[in-house]
């Protein structure tokens, strides 16, 4: 007997986005967590943080602590890269 394989939605379409601001990071957060059809709890109970600091951060609280926002970024499917700005502008 076969078993059946459990997947999870993968985004539509991965895309390089350089943040500059929390609320751009909060904004980044919230459409990683819709596109693969987390609820706010469900990313909470993950990272092991409070719905509350999920909502903060999806808002661009700019006080959120930064191991959490690292924590849930990469309970929704995201990682931070470090780029020096002239790298960066180079790009663009």
């Amino acid at each position: 007997m076969a078993s059946k394989a459990r997947t999870q939605a993968a985004p539509a379409a991965a895309q390089l986005v350089f943040l500059a601001s929390p609320a751009e990071l909060g904004r980044a957060i919230q459409a990683a967590r819709q596109s693969r059809g987390l609820t706010q709890i469900d990313v909470a109970s993950r990272a092991r943080v409070g719905r509350r600091y999920v909502v903060d951060l999806e808002n661009g609280k700019p006080t959120a602590q930064l191991g959490k926002a690292l924590t849930v970024m990469m309970c929704v499917g995201l990682v931070g890269v470090v780029v020096p700005v002239e790298a960066m502008q180079a790009v663009i």
